[in-house]
């Protein structure tokens, strides 16, 4: 609302030839209210982001069109935003209900999380003693396993905007805006975060491997789709965690991560990714795990990969363990070293990329033949 101040100067009485002047000097009036403006980047050109080694460097629009917004200012515990939807379109971004800069606050802070809509809900934890403490939930969200490859293997995807299945979660790093950035042409700088993880994985053959191989299918078993977000349980860091993240105490594992070809796909030497998919944070425990999957088909297991492939027509089946194959060596934790031997974590804000290499050997032979060996014993004949 614009305010107009007039103040009225008291009255000097002037005896100069018995007139008398009243001065009234005007204050000016303040200037037209700003309006609270937002523009928005994505990890991935200035500073490292708040939960992972990466930067960012590239446009919300590019991965949602819309996101929520709650902010607080410090002459007031009521929120100035509350769940308040910003549409993105063309680097345009559009809240429903404009809000105006309250230029006796020192301060506002700001959270945001997008998309707007979820499922479950983003859950906004306000903090009114504290208020860069506000912080966001999801409760229970469960992933669909879904593969953004589909059926033809990709180069590496970055930007799953318009894609169905599982939802690229972000919330934005905690922004504080101090009075002096409230006029003019400022726009709030939201950096948006990923707290999901993924899993990647690549298949191709080896340079000196035949042309006939053709890859069926690659199936990942037995990883838990189902986890709660606290941001406030920790603090995150560029070094990676899971502790955000608690995934659900009975594992939903009833769905595979999953690339099928009904015709098979011509392997290449090339770096194609067979599957690209969101991952709950969490961790993955190393188990002994025979390449021909012995065992397998019963009681319940840590995660692992299936591959199934031809040579030539022949059908080849292989069994590895999830956390083996990124590294991990045994069951049991080494408490001198700082590395864990018995688990590797996808950690939110980062990406595991597995690279499975066909280097078949042909079966090749060689012979020898035995000596002709006397028969034990004499006979004389006369």
């Amino acid at each position: 609302m614009k305010k107009n101040y007039f103040l009225l100067a008291a009255t000097t009485m002037m005896f100069a030839a018995c007139a008398q002047t009243d001065l009234v000097n005007e204050v000016v009036t303040e200037e037209t209210p700003q309006a609270i403006e937002f523009e928005t980047f994505t990890q991935k050109a200035t500073r490292a982001t708040e939960n992972s080694t990466g930067t960012y460097d590239k446009d919300l629009k590019l991965h949602h069109g819309d996101f929520a917004v709650w902010a607080y200012k410090s002459t007031s515990d009521v929120l100035v935003f509350d769940n308040a939807k910003v549409v993105t379109t063309n680097y345009t971004y559009t809240e429903y209900g404009t809000r105006y800069w309250d230029k006796t606050a020192d301060w506002y802070e700001f959270y945001a999380a997008a998309p707007y809509s979820t499922n479950p809900a983003w859950e906004f934890v306000g903090n009114t003693t504290d208020k860069d403490k506000a912080c966001f939930k999801l409760t229970d969200l469960t992933l669909a396993a879904t593969n953004f490859v589909g059926t033809t293997p990709t180069t590496e995807i970055t930007e799953f905007k318009g894609q169905s299945g599982d939802v690229d979660l972000m919330i934005a790093d905690k922004c504080k805006v101090v009075n002096t950035y409230y006029a003019g042409s400022y726009k709030v700088q939201l950096n948006f975060i990923h707290i999901l993880s993924r899993l990647n994985i690549i298949v191709k053959k080896s340079s000196t491997a035949p042309d006939n191989i053709k890859l069926k299918s690659v199936t990942v078993k037995g990883i838990n789709l189902k986890g709660s977000f606290d941001e406030g349980l920790a603090d995150a860091n560029g070094a990676g965690k899971t502790g955000r993240w608690i995934p659900a105490n009975t594992p939903v594992t009833t769905t595979d991560y999953n690339f099928t070809s009904a015709s098979g796909y011509a392997l290449t030497v090339n770096n194609d990714y067979v599957l690209q998919s969101f991952v709950i944070p969490q961790t993955v425990g190393y188990e002994e795990v025979k390449t021909d999957g012995t065992g397998l088909a019963t009681g319940s297991h840590k995660p692992y990969v299936e591959i199934i492939y031809t040579v030539n027509g022949e059908i080849f089946k292989a069994y590895y363990n999830l956390a083996a194959v990124f590294g991990a060596t045994s069951t049991t934790d080494d408490p001198n070293t700082a590395k864990k031997e018995n688990e590797i974590a996808f950690n939110e804000g980062y990406q595991n990329t597995l690279t499975i290499t066909i280097n078949p050997e042909n079966i090749q032979f060689s012979g020898n033949v035995a000596t002709w060996a006397d028969t034990p014993g004499t006979a004389t004949i006369e």
